[in-house]
């Protein structure tokens, strides 16, 4: 029950047991047997994860079915690249008038924008590694 749903929402936010070790202070080996049922967490443990997941201690606690639990939670949450793939997607596909800040957008801000999105974005997912 923990087990499966500390695994499934790791993997949803695609992190490694060895990235959410280090974002909780715990050894990558300690997610592991958590992750597999063989150990769990203390109360204050327990706090944390679900703090660090914005969901409650009785999302771990209940044997409510994990799909529907965890849907909820991800209907919720905001995937600011995901968010900024879709406007670069928007700025090279659209074919509707684009304004920034109330000022239409020429080709020459839009191309701009884009280089800036796509900076922001692989600098991004670096700095998330870390």
């Amino acid at each position: 029950m923990l087990s499966e749903k500390l695994r499934e929402l790791r993997k949803k936010c695609r992190l490694t047991q060895a990235q959410l070790a280090e974002k909780l202070s715990l050894s990558p080996s300690t997610i592991g047997m958590y992750e597999q049922g063989r150990r769990l967490p203390d109360i204050e443990t327990l706090q944390k994860i679900a703090e660090f997941f914005g969901v409650s201690l009785e999302f771990f606690l209940t044997k409510e079915d994990n799909n529907k639990n965890n849907q909820k939670y991800f209907e919720k949450q905001k995937d600011v690249a995901r968010i900024m793939e879709d406007l670069l997607v928007e700025l090279e596909n659209s074919k509707e008038i684009i304004v920034f800040n109330g000022e239409i957008l020429n080709d020459h801000t839009k191309n701009y924008l884009k280089e800036l999105l796509t900076i922001a974005l692989q600098y991004g997912k670096i700095i998330n590694e870390k």
